[in-house]
């Protein structure tokens, strides 16, 4: 690794023992070869290189336990990788993918690491590897709604952020081994549900989304040490719980209708009433918006704005 290598990658067809192969950080570049001739590979690193065409299966290599090709020039469908019965790690990050087919039974996969490439199609639900533990799919252009993901009964770690992804999020009802939830910037919609099941989760967030309602009784979720929600349209009051120094990180920023704006400082640390507070209804009609006593945010009408009784009509004879 990191020897300033250069040129296509050679099939080694004379170490038929190699078990494992390093040549990440070089500057090699052509197709991956299948590495048919290697039948005991066990590791392969080929990662951060100008690699480029499409992946293959290698169905020959079927003891491949860790494959790195992140950071390449790779295009094409991610296969299915069938054989691979015995892989640990996939990390394909970073490249030019554009398709993932269906996964099949992979039963030893623990890390599926997919980001940053151009898939363009809805998430699977990768039911086929039932000892998943890490889900990377940040930064494609998955579109549709989140899958329940009922087939990953061990996933801890789910990062689908920098999506397309719309809908509500689903409440995981049959996932208990969550401890990471990342669905930040996307554009998903309706409130955020209890997640009742999600006993270990420890980090959630749901920035820049479109979320609304109000801001959900969490205390139930004993582990939590993360919530990062700014960017949304959430309404309501802040909840007192929040200024629970357990939570080191609990963060609303940027949701016009709460008091405030999202900023729980005041609340928090300055113990003021949020009845009252400032608030941003976005409508230049309304002046002095606040929060009332039913936790809505209301304004009284802008004296200053006002419509012409026959302005469409004068817009359209202009």
């Amino acid at each position: 690794s990191g020897n300033f290598l250069s040129g296509p990658i050679p099939d080694f067809q004379h170490l038929p023992k190699l078990s494992f192969l390093g040549l990440s950080t070089n500057k090699l570049n052509g197709v991956i070869p299948d590495f048919s001739k290697l039948p005991k590979l066990k590791y392969l690193y080929l990662q951060n290189n100008e690699l480029y065409g499409s992946i293959p299966n290698f169905s020959n290599i079927p003891l491949l336990e860790d494959l790195s090709i992140e950071l390449n020039k790779l295009s094409g469908t991610l296969p299915d990788f069938t054989n691979l019965q015995n892989a640990i790690r996939i990390n394909v990050s970073s490249n030019e993918l554009t398709k993932i087919v269906d996964l099949r039974y992979l039963p030893k996969l623990l890390d599926l690491l997919l980001h940053d490439n151009e898939f363009r199609q809805e998430v699977p639900n990768f039911e086929g590897l039932p000892n998943l533990s890490s889900l990377d799919l940040k930064g494609n252009k998955f579109f549709g709604s989140i899958p329940q993901f009922d087939g990953l009964p061990k996933i801890r770690v789910l990062d689908l952020s920098s999506n397309y992804l719309s809908d509500t999020i689903p409440n995981f009802l049959h996932i208990h081994t969550l401890e990471i939830l990342y669905l930040d910037d996307n554009f998903l919609t309706g409130s955020i549900p209890l997640m009742d099941s999600l006993l270990l989760i420890s980090q959630i967030q749901l920035k820049n989304n479109q979320l609304t309602g109000p801001i959900p009784d969490m205390r139930h979720l004993e582990e939590l040490r993360r919530f990062r929600c700014n960017g949304n349209n959430l309404s309501g009051c802040f909840p007192d719980y929040i200024c629970n120094n357990g939570f080191f990180s609990f963060h609303f920023d940027d949701n016009p209708l709460l008091p405030w704006e999202g900023n729980k400082t005041k609340f928090c640390n300055l113990n003021q009433d949020q009845i009252g507070a400032d608030c941003n209804l976005s409508n230049p009609e309304l002046i002095l918006e606040s929060i009332n006593l039913d936790c809505e945010c209301e304004g009284i009408s802008n004296p200053c704005y006002s419509v012409h009784p026959d302005y469409n009509s004068l817009m359209e004879l202009y």
